[in-house]
């Protein structure tokens, strides 16, 4: 049983990517934004304090999560959206391309962050602020061995 309306307990479903489950992570994640996110009256669920549920909707379907707020690290998950662009300043832009992404392709295969393999199930904010690409192979079951480490 997880609840993900409350802010004490929105970091559990990353908590796979420290144990060496990172296709647990993307499993769980994307359940909770099919089950209880919509788009219309009442899509969020719990309280919406100053947008904490709506973000975590938006980290969410974007691929990564900032599961310790201070910490300068993001817990990857399986993006939602084919491609994402976020414009982080000074000309710079980060992009997610999920490739073959699907309800069915839910489990990262592999993934490269501006062209070179990526294996780690975070991405540290630097990486994004400098602006590149990471790009996921979306498939049907787990790669047990990708960002285990």
């Amino acid at each position: 049983m997880y609840y993900v309306g409350d802010e004490f307990s929105m970091h559990a479903p990353f908590m796979y990517n420290a144990i060496g489950s990172p296709w647990k992570t993307q499993k769980v994640v994307r359940e909770i934004l099919a089950k209880y996110f919509f788009d219309h009256a009442g899509g969020l669920p719990g309280n919406d304090d100053c947008g904490q549920v709506s973000s975590w909707y938006v980290f969410g379907a974007m691929g990564f999560y900032p599961a310790n707020p201070g910490d300068p690290i993001y817990q990857i998950c399986s993006p939602v959206f084919d491609k994402v662009q976020i414009d982080v300043g000074e000309g710079k832009v980060f992009i997610i391309i999920a490739n073959n992404n699907s309800k069915e392709n839910l489990y990262i295969q592999s993934a490269t962050l501006n062209g070179k393999p990526y294996h780690l199930s975070w991405l540290h904010h630097n990486a994004i602020m400098e602006g590149g690409e990471l790009i996921f192979e979306m498939g049907p079951v787990p790669n047990r061995d990708w960002g285990k480490n």
